[in-house]
């Protein structure tokens, strides 16, 4: 006769109970689920009403938590769920849990890189010091936070790549979403130029920007005149600084680089060019170099400078 094996047995025998297990267990998880997010609904509303920051940096941050410890919570209710239905199938689990403290003990003693990312993790998140869709820069790689676990921060780059940093591996962060964010203008003006024209007339271009419907909530206050920044064999630098809502100064940085390129030229301050001018002064050895670089010569010397080019590459490959 053919013999039902003992797990099997069991699992007929103890189905009504696992089922129930199950469904306590998905229940349990649902309404950790709703109740973390009534409590981070609480938590911002208490938190806008104190005035402690704006709405969207405190749902950000909250949110960032909630993630965190909604999903350390669901994971111990389901390893709790299995345990239970594995010891309802008589499945002795204490070689299970012997192993769990071992292994655990093991993490203790071995695994330091591991305790210091979890250490790392959880400053990161009581700080405050990045948050879910932030703009960073992370060890010198820039992008967007898309997960800030207890262990590891992930951001996407611009080019669309995922970058996962252990947390114990962040030695440095810069966050560009928090309040504000600034742009830094610089601009090489020919020598001739008027400096400050120069700047009326960025002033007027930013403040027109501020007037417009795409940009108006976008700028928060006037272009900052630093002044001449520098002054360079092939112009003079001139410098300033916009402030813009956080994340969005890059993209309003390069608008007003457009309309510069297009409004200083049409009113007569000529951007610098990259040429540089030499002179050549001595008498005699003035004009013997005055005379050697004529037109001619030159382009003399460009089809020498050919020749032995071709000369070599010719040496060069064997095949010639």
């Amino acid at each position: 006769m053919f013999k039902v094996p003992k797990i099997v047995h069991a699992f007929i025998e103890e189905a009504p109970d696992i089922a129930l297990i199950l469904l306590v267990a998905g229940l349990a998880s649902l309404l950790v689920r709703v109740l973390f997010k009534k409590v981070k609904d609480l938590i911002i509303e208490r938190m806008n009403k104190r005035g402690d920051s704006n709405a969207f940096d405190t749902e950000r941050n909250v949110k960032t938590i909630e993630s965190v410890l909604e999903r350390t919570v669901r994971l111990f209710i389901w390893a709790s769920a299995i345990l239970a239905c594995l010891n309802k199938l008589r499945i002795d689990i204490s070689p299970i849990l012997t192993g769990a403290g071992v292994v655990g003990l093991a993490v203790g003693f071995g695994s330091q890189a591991l305790i210091k990312d979890v250490i790392s993790g959880l400053f990161l998140l009581i700080e405050n010091q990045i948050r879910i869709n932030d703009s960073v820069m992370i060890n010198t790689v820039a992008g967007s936070v898309e997960e800030v676990n207890l262990r590891t921060t992930v951001i996407r780059a611009e080019n669309g790549a995922i970058h996962i940093f252990p947390n114990g591996s962040i030695t440095s962060i810069a966050n560009f979403s928090r309040q504000f964010s600034f742009y830094v203008l610089e601009y090489t003006v020919a020598s001739n130029a008027d400096p400050r024209q120069a700047f009326d007339l960025l002033t007027k271009i930013v403040d027109e920007m501020r007037e417009e419907v795409e940009y108006k909530n976008v700028l928060l206050a006037p272009v900052e005149i630093h002044g001449v920044d520098k002054i360079r064999e092939n112009g003079v630098g001139l410098r300033a600084r916009i402030k813009t809502i956080p994340g969005k100064n890059f993209a309003v940085g390069r608008e007003i680089n457009r309309r510069v390129l297009e409004r200083f030229p049409a009113a007569g301050i000529p951007l610098a060019n990259g040429d540089v001018n030499v002179r050549i002064s001595g008498g005699e050895l003035a004009g013997a170099a005055e005379a050697a670089l004529t037109r001619e010569n030159i382009k003399a010397m460009i089809r020498e400078v050919q020749r032995e080019d071709a000369a070599i590459e010719a040496k060069a490959d064997p095949t010639e």
